[in-house]
């Protein structure tokens, strides 16, 4: 409500991912799990909805680039279409895919890829704003880097001190007598990409 449109999109994207936790959702019939990533799209959606409406009229929404998520909007029904076939494995039966899984299939991308990169075109228009969101990850990743240097030396307990469990297996975060961060994500290798994606901005 505060900030310009571009620094809070770009806090709301970047921050959802490094600060909300991990294996944390609210599963709705038929709509994907409402989690992290999706909670940071939309969330940015509704400010800039609320904040900017005409840089997103000025987007021009679903022409253009956006033709592409429009068709990777229907890669799930393909797929759903291509496995029908029941596997039996022994006393277990697994259905093939359904429509229903397409739809939420289809929904879950849409929320955590296609709402991201149209929000980003329409507010990310100029070589400024794009400065800035570069700006908003190397900052990101030198405050990120201090809390990896912590996890690197008492292991990783941020996420189990601040939302009480860990998001993944405690014996995959040690490393030849050390730990590997894992902050607020499920995975080191995830911070590390993370870290890569900042240290390239």
């Amino acid at each position: 409500a505060f900030l310009r449109p571009q620094t809070a999109t770009a806090l709301s994207l970047v921050g959802a991912v490094l600060l909300l936790p991990e294996k944390v959702n609210f599963d709705l019939p038929i709509l994907p799990a409402f989690d992290k990533a999706s909670a940071g799209a939309l969330g940015a959606l509704f400010g800039c909805l609320w904040k900017c409406r005409p840089r997103l009229r000025a987007a021009r929404i679903g022409r253009g680039i956006d033709t592409l998520w429009i068709l990777a909007l229907l890669a799930p029904f393909l797929t759903a279409r291509a496995n029908l076939d029941v596997l039996v494995y022994g006393p277990r039966v697994m259905q093939g895919i359904t429509t229903y899984d397409a739809i939420s299939d289809g929904l879950r991308f849409a929320m955590t890829i296609a709402v991201p990169f149209v929000i980003a075109r329409a507010v990310f228009r100029t070589t400024a704003d794009l400065v800035l969101l570069l700006r908003v990850i190397v900052i990101a990743g030198l405050c990120y880097s201090l809390l990896a240097l912590l996890e690197m030396r008492v292991s990783p307990q941020l996420h189990n001190w601040f939302y009480g469990f860990h998001a993944h297996q405690f014996a995959q975060a040690m490393r030849e007598g050390g730990f590997r961060p894992t902050i607020f994500m499920t995975h080191g290798l995830d911070v590390a990409r993370f870290f890569l994606l900042a240290a390239v901005s």
